[in-house]
This record gives structure tokens, sequence and C-alpha cells, in this order.
């Protein structure tokens, strides 16, 4: 009988152990892993890594930290059993401001150049996250969604004390409206940045549906000559890969979805802020770091 009770005891446990949802941010020494099973804001007096990420958004009174502001949002949402956190840009009632959601390691215009990871001989970063955008994003940046999104590692360049926007350091995934940089960062593609420049930039296929869950990765190592490369990959298979001839610096991980359209006005590059028609969302499965 005691057997029996004991055996029904396990059965329960392991039900409850499947039912109920575990809510996983993962934080070490050499690893961070998030589900996104919630959202949590981040208050800015707050220096420990609980929560872990900065939840900001960006509207009409400028930089806040939200789970959702005039027209942007990020909140945890459940679709077919899988938890994600969709950054999510709405039509502006009040257009022509800069508006952005964003999930960061680092809280963007305070810590300029204060990365984390930075790849070492036998110990690359290894960054993976699983995405999916609305249908109004194609890869070839129509559709009819506007502004940009994506996936970085990168120096946090926006820097509010000494109000300046520093020079852009960066590797990644990113998404830009059609027309963007002169078609130069439309569509979705793989890129290097080192200062403000694109080193590399590589544009991905139609082969892609952005509405459906896929896997970006990059692999940012150091080669026995000493240089820096990257590797990226969606869904396990190749889309990009460079050879740094000049080193970046220790970068963090950001998600973005915002308004900025780029362009050449009189021969300078200037910046819009376009306005959405429709909701548009960029969401995020999980996202993965580690450094073996």
């Amino acid at each position: 009988m005691l057997r029996r009770g004991m055996s029904i005891v396990i059965v329960l446990l392991a039900v409850l152990a499947i039912s109920v949802p575990v809510w996983a941010t993962v934080v070490g020494p050499h690893t961070v892993f998030d589900d996104f099973n919630k959202v949590e804001v981040k208050d800015p007096s707050n220096t420990s890594n609980d929560p872990y990420w900065w939840i900001i958004e960006n509207g009409d009174q400028g930089q806040y930290y939200a789970t959702c502001g005039d027209a942007s949002c990020v909140t945890a949402q459940r679709d077919h059993g899988t938890t994600f956190a969709r950054l999510q840009l709405r039509p502006d009632a009040t257009p022509g401001n800069f508006t952005a959601s964003e999930i960061s390691e680092v809280r963007t215009g305070y810590s300029y150049g204060q990365g984390r990871w930075l790849p070492t001989l036998g110990h690359p970063v290894i960054a993976t996250a699983r995405v999916r955008f609305s249908p109004s994003y194609h890869t070839d940046g129509s559709g009819g969604a506007v502004g940009s999104a994506g996936f970085w590692l990168y120096n946090s360049y926006i820097d509010f004390p000494n109000q300046t926007i520093q020079p852009i350091k960066s590797l990644g995934f990113g998404w830009g409206e059609q027309g963007t940089s002169g078609g130069e960062l439309e569509g979705l593609r793989t890129m290097v940045l080192q200062d403000s420049m694109p080193v590399y930039n590589n544009p991905i296929g139609p082969a892609v549906d952005m509405s459906d869950w896929m896997t970006w990765q990059m692999i940012w190592r150091v080669t026995i000559g000493g240089k820096q490369e990257v590797l990226f990959l969606i869904n396990d298979r190749p889309a990009g890969h460079v050879v740094l001839q000049d080193p970046l610096p220790a970068l963090s991980i950001t998600f973005w979805n915002d308004n900025q359209f780029a362009t050449f006005l009189n021969g300078s590059l200037s910046v819009e802020y376009h306005n959405p028609a429709a909701n548009q969302n960029f969401d995020v499965d999980m996202v993965e770091v580690h450094q073996p």
C-alpha cells in the first residue's frame, strides 16, 4: 500500500512539473538565457540582474521604462503553447517622433561602451534567438512595415550624458524598410558596423518566410591568426561570414523595433520617422548567449 501511495505521489509530481510553467531567465558568468514567459520592467535605480533585461519605450515623451508607450509595446504573449516577447509598433496619433520598443542587456543611453561579451581564442561568443515578424515584413523591405528591427551585439552607442551619438560598433541581424539608406540597408540582412560604417552587409534572399519562426545565430570568434571573424546562420544554414580587419570591442545584446528611416538629403544622411499604417510585430521566443 505504501509503495502504491508513493507511486501516485511521483505521478502527481510529474504532472505538476509538466503543467506548471517555469519562468526562466538564467544568468551565469558565461551564459544568459530567456524564454520570455514574462516581461518585467526594470527601474533605472536597479543595479542588480533581477530583472535582467531593460524594457525600453521611446515615444512623444522621449525614452522611458514601461511595457507600453504611446505607440509602442513590449509584452509577454502566448500563441499555441509558445510564449514570447512581442516588440510592437502601433499607428501613432501624433506622428513625427522617434518611436521604438526595445529589449536590451544594458540601459541604452547611459551605458555606452559597457559591453559584456568579447571573444578570445578558443572562447567564441555564440548568440542565438528564435524570432518571427508580422506578415507586413518581407525580406526585401516591402510589405508595408516601416522603420527597422533586429538582433544585435552592439556598443550601446547612444550617449545621453554627453548628449551625442557615438560611432556604432555592432554585428548581427537587421531589417530595414524598403529604400532605407538609399536601398543599402533595406530588407533582411546580416551586417557588421565599424564606426557607423557597414564593413559587412549581406542581404538574405527571399527563401526566408519572415512570418514563420526562424532561428538566428551569430558566432563571433578569434582565429588562430588573431583576427576576429563572425559566422551568421539562419535555421542552421549559413547566412554570412566575415573576417574583420579591425577588432570590435566588448558588446551587449539588443532587440529593437522602431520607425526610423534613413535617407540621403542634399548629400547628407538624415533620418525620417515613418508612421505604421497598422500594428507591426517583432516576436522573440527565446535568446541564448554563451561563451564556452
